[in-house]
């Protein structure tokens, strides 16, 4: 209809165009916008002559972008070239929303269409709660009532792995959406995660005269593991018996509370110990215990330790800090027995606790003593392997004025024997120490006269000057004769022992030479003609390049300063060989 029109209309402007001064623009269909006309000069214009430029600006309502733009040609001038009824105008784009097209001879109609900015408003998005994943909630774009489809548009998250209010959502509408248009942010919250429980490592705790901190094994926020950035703990250090309370409070990702106690105790030391009949060794008595004494002057000794421990759930080697609290055996339980026994009992270095290390440092007097109704009396004890000796009361080793056989470490050998509250142990001959050596020959060095066990020799080494080496001689049985007639090594003197690999003997402590009540000589008492031994008393450094050492049935030079020798060994020394 609108085509006969125009025909109807260029038939009678034939008569009056030469009247017109130009061709009329005229604006179509341009809701939600407007459309606007210039000419080269950027003046605005409502007609153009053929072939004038001229430029189209668009400018989309607030909310809109531009969709299309698009022109037609109507009521041509008639001409010898002539313009087709209604058809489309040619727009070349010129810019942001403007276009250009050249002016034929007929009028033209440009219409705009235009899509909706999708608003931040319109998203809606749920909440979510810190798990340590990326999260990302289902969106919902309402333009109004309307619901516009999932499938009008894309999104994207960021920001949504941590506990915030500033996760993020991106929704941006499809390029081919005929109605929408832009892309839009909405933010929303991650809640952090409510904590549940928390797990101590150790919840008894044992009382050690300073404060204690219960460390926490574990936190929990549901199945979640919490991580130790995600919480403070309070409560967990205490000093003082009773039941204390540990608070840990969410930060970061996590919020919330949770709690759990520990109880520090009294220390109550006690320990079930190595026990056996008296000359069977392998017969274990059973349910011995020592009853240990924390002295009222603990507070001044105790001390702490960085150990080296096995983990037990994975077997790795880790440290730890221990408190180390002096303890005294004040006494001993032995169950009853049908007929009288005479046991042997082991005296522990330390006891374990956990985090605290109960260590022997003294016996008490009464410690052995038999009590009222015991058929079985202790006759033998073997001291704790210890870096210094125990302090042994008065009597403690002689209980019922009965002397007990007295089985010290090696090292400690001359000191226990040299002890004078075990004069009477020594004199009799009832201190001793074992030794089971890893090679045929061992170095050996003590502060008192020892008796050696059947089935050894012993040497001392000289300096053989033609091949430059130690030659080992065996002492002359005279040589070995002590001052009680005993076949010995005299106090003071560095030898070599031989005998069998594996093999264990025992070397009993001669008194004589030396007198209790004095700690034991560590020069070289030099017995022995010849010898270039030196005795290793007490442990300590030899200077590099000036000693050997034995090792594997072979002397080798000492080449460290740090290097440092056990007591109760020998060395070889260079400038007695080049005396």
């Amino acid at each position: 209809m609108r085509k006969i029109f125009s025909i109807l209309a260029l038939a009678l402007a034939v008569t009056t165009a030469s009247a017109k001064e130009g061709l009329e623009l005229k604006v179509g269909t341009s809701e939600h916008g407007t459309i606007a006309f210039t000419n080269a000069e950027g003046t605005a214009i409502e007609t153009a002559a053929e072939g004038q430029t001229v430029t189209v600006t668009v400018t989309p309502a607030e909310g809109y972008v531009v969709n299309e733009v698009t022109g037609q040609w109507y009521a041509a001038v008639a001409m010898t070239r002539g313009v087709g009824m209604l058809n489309d105008v040619t727009l070349t784009a010129a810019g942001e929303n403007k276009w250009t097209f050249v002016m034929e001879r007929a009028n033209v109609e440009i219409s705009a269409s235009y899509k909706k900015l999708i608003q931040s408003n319109w998203i809606t998005i749920a909440s979510a709660t810190y798990d340590g994943t990326a999260k990302e909630p289902t969106v919902t774009v309402k333009d109004g009532t309307t619901t516009i489809p999932a499938s009008a548009y894309s999104v994207s998250y960021a920001d949504n792995v941590n506990a915030s209010a500033n996760a993020k959502v991106t929704v941006t509408i499809a390029s081919t959406n005929a109605n929408y248009a832009g892309t839009a942010e909405k933010k929303f919250t991650i809640s952090p995660a409510e904590l549940t429980k928390v797990t101590l490592k150790n919840s008894e705790l044992i009382y050690t005269f300073r404060d204690i901190t219960a460390e926490v094994a574990s936190v929990k926020a549901g199945e979640l593991d919490v991580p130790a950035g995600g919480y403070t703990v309070s409560g967990n250090v205490a000093k003082e018996t009773g039941t204390h309370t540990v608070t840990v409070t969410g930060k970061g990702n996590f919020t919330g509370t949770a709690t759990a106690t520990f109880t520090i105790k009294e220390p109550e030391p006690t320990v079930d110990v190595e026990a056996t009949e008296a000359g069977d060794e392998e017969k274990a008595v059973e349910d011995v215990t020592m009853v240990m004494e924390v002295p009222e002057d603990a507070a001044e000794s105790v001390t702490t330790e960085t150990r080296e421990v096995i983990n037990p759930e994975t077997g790795a080697k880790e440290e730890i800090e221990v408190t180390v609290i002096p303890i005294v055996l004040g006494s001993i339980s032995i169950p009853a027995t049908a007929e009288t026994e005479e046991i042997t009992v082991t005296v522990p270095n330390e006891i374990v606790e956990g985090n605290v290390v109960f260590k022997v440092t003294e016996i008490k007097a009464d410690a052995f003593k038999k009590k009222e109704g015991d058929n079985a009396v202790v006759t033998k004890v073997i001291l704790p392997d210890t870096e210094e000796p125990l302090v042994i009361e008065e009597g403690a080793l002689k209980p019922d004025n009965k002397l007990l056989d007295v089985v010290t470490p090696l090292q400690l050998l001359d000191d226990y024997s040299l002890d004078n509250k075990l004069k009477d142990n020594f004199e009799a001959n009832k201190i001793s120490a074992y030794v089971t050596p890893v090679n045929k020959y061992w170095s050996f060095s003590s502060g008192v006269d020892c008796v050696l066990p059947a089935g050894v020799t012993a040497y001392i080494a000289t300096w053989d000057a033609e091949f430059k080496t130690p030659r080992i001689v065996p002492l002359e049985e005279e040589q070995l004769k002590l001052k009680d007639g005993r076949r010995g090594i005299k106090a003071n003197n560095g030898v070599l022992i031989a005998g069998e690999k594996d093999n264990t003997y025992e070397i009993v402590a001669s008194p004589g030479n030396q007198e209790s009540g004095t700690k034991p000589a560590t020069e070289d008492a030099d017995s022995y003609e010849g010898n270039c031994l030196v005795p290793t008393i007490e442990a300590k450094n030899y200077e590099a390049g000036k000693y050997l050492i034995l090792k594997d049935n072979t002397f080798h030079t000492i080449k460290s300063n740090a290097s440092k020798v056990k007591a109760c060994k020998a060395v070889f020394s260079m400038e007695k060989a080049n005396k």
